[in-house]
């Protein structure tokens, strides 16, 4: 059996979660002979993860709240710099102690 292929694509769909690069689902179908399966394994975890979205963005949307919006608005700064120029300072990268 030949499974699909999910691709992530970054800038693409709606601004969600608060991300500045907002990642969407690309499907493409490798084999039409499985396409029912697919079709029906697609849709069972689509519909999962659309629940588990929700819960995310409530998750975050209260995390989110527990900061200043000065060090949010900072944050969403630094990563917006970061991807339009990777040299400067990868806001995701874990600093390391000592330096």
């Amino acid at each position: 059996m030949t499974p699909s292929m999910i691709m992530l694509v970054v800038g693409t769909g709606a601004k969600s979660l608060g991300l500045v690069q907002p990642i969407c689902f690309v499907v493409h179908t490798i084999s039409l002979t499985c396409g029912h399966f697919i079709g029906h394994l697609f849709s069972s975890r689509l519909k999962k993860a659309l629940v588990m979205q929700v819960k995310h963005k409530q998750a975050f949307v209260k995390f989110n709240a527990t900061f200043p919006p000065a060090v949010v608005d900072r944050w969403e700064k630094m990563v917006a710099e970061w991807d339009c120029d990777k040299t400067k300072k990868n806001p995701y990268e874990e600093p390391v102690a000592g330096r």
